[in-house]
C-alpha cells in the first residue's frame, strides 16, 4: 500500500510540473494540477497492481497502461474492463479448479 501512495505521490507532482510550465500557469494552478494529477496516480497505481496481482503477469497492466495511454477515448477503458472482468473470471474458475483438486 506504501509503494502505491508514494509512486501516486510522484507521479502528481512529476506530471504537472512539465504542462504548468509550458503553459506558463501560475503556481496556484500548478497546485490544483498536481491534487488532480496525484488522485490519478493513486487509483490507476491500485488498479494496476490488482491487475498484477490477478493476473500473476507484469504484462497485463503493461498492456492496459499501453492501451489507456495510446486510446485517448473509451475503447482503452473498455478494452481495461473487459481484461479485468475476464481476470476476475478466470482467477474464479481456477480457484473451484483447485478447490475440487483438493477434494480428491
Amino acid at each position: 500500500m506504501s509503494a502505491i501512495l508514494i509512486s501516486g505521490i510522484l507521479f502528481g507532482i512529476i506530471h504537472s510540473i512539465q504542462p504548468s510550465i509550458i503553459s506558463e500557469s501560475n503556481i496556484l494552478i500548478m497546485i490544483k494540477d498536481m491534487f488532480n494529477q496525484v488522485g490519478g496516480g493513486l487509483v490507476s497505481g491500485f488498479i494496476f497492481i490488482l491487475y498484477l496481482e490477478k493476473s500473476g503477469s507484469i504484462f497485463v497492466p503493461i498492456l492496459i497502461h499501453a492501451l489507456l495511454d495510446y486510446s485517448y477515448n473509451i475503447l482503452g477503458l473498455l478494452v481495461a474492463g473487459v481484461v479485468l472482468g475476464y481476470l476476475f473470471i478466470a482467477n474464479r474458475n481456477n480457484e473451484e479448479k483447485l478447490k475440487v483438486t483438493d477434494k480428491l
